[in-house]
């Protein structure tokens, strides 16, 4: 990020521990050692375990991804700087630094991605884009593209019509609710793409944006969210 935007966040809003609210720092050493790690990797189809979280036999379609990769628990520390960074202005300091404790994690569990991979984030609808002023995705996908090595497509994905903020909805509808709503808009034949977004709760929206990619002829889909919610 350019360094005068980050000096101007500084000034308007002054860095507290998501944690703790210590001054200085979004989120401090102490709170981090707190962070909970996902240790069970699942099928983002069926939601059952799943070696490196493969997605099952079973389970896999032309459309689905090959893997899907979650690596913080939805809750306690990690929620709420989550919800901080979404919604209290804080967004660019909190994603980059939980990006990349994340991309540590998938560093010593030895994800690696060759030449024609692209990293891409789960986008929002034009509404809530232009509510929020940001797409949290963005933040996350460009610092494990940097981390990574590999290109950054930010315009990829498109969300051509507007739904019902998944959030709201039970399980069954959710799958509903972005049924074909996702259309790419660039070449992704033959390339890896990692789908990153921050947190996966049914597994709907990846599954979507998955069919999607797989449409447009993409090679393999690992999906990817900073956090997993327990349905």
């Amino acid at each position: 990020m350019d360094i005068l935007f980050k000096t101007i966040l500084d000034i308007l809003f002054p860095p507290f521990c998501a944690g703790c609210g210590k001054f200085g720092v979004v989120i401090c050493l102490k709170c981090i050692e707190r962070i909970e790690f996902n240790h069970l990797n699942t099928c983002l189809v069926c939601g059952g375990q799943s070696i490196k979280g493969f997605t099952h036999p079973s389970c896999a379609t032309f459309y689905t991804p090959e893997r899907f990769i979650s690596p913080f628990v939805y809750s306690d520390l990690v929620r709420k700087a989550i919800l901080e960074g979404k919604f209290r202005g804080k967004t660019f300091y909190l994603y980059e630094t939980l990006a990349d404790i994340a991309y540590y994690y998938l560093y010593e569990v030895g994800i690696a991605f060759g030449n024609e991979a692209l990293v891409i984030p789960v986008p929002l609808s034009h509404e809530k884009l232009s509510l929020r002023g940001f797409n949290q995705s963005d933040v996350i996908a460009q610092v494990l593209a940097a981390r990574f090595g590999v290109p950054f497509v930010g315009n990829v994905l498109k969300k051509i019509k507007e739904t019902r903020p998944q959030s709201r909805l039970a399980r069954g509808e959710r799958f509903v609710n972005v049924s074909g709503v996702f259309q790419v808009s660039a070449l992704v034949h033959g390339k890896d793409v990692l789908l990153v977004d921050d947190v996966c709760t049914t597994g709907a929206t990846f599954l979507s944006c998955c069919r999607a990619l797989k449409e447009a002829g993409t090679r393999f889909v690992w999906c990817f969210s900073l956090a997993r919610a327990v349905n």
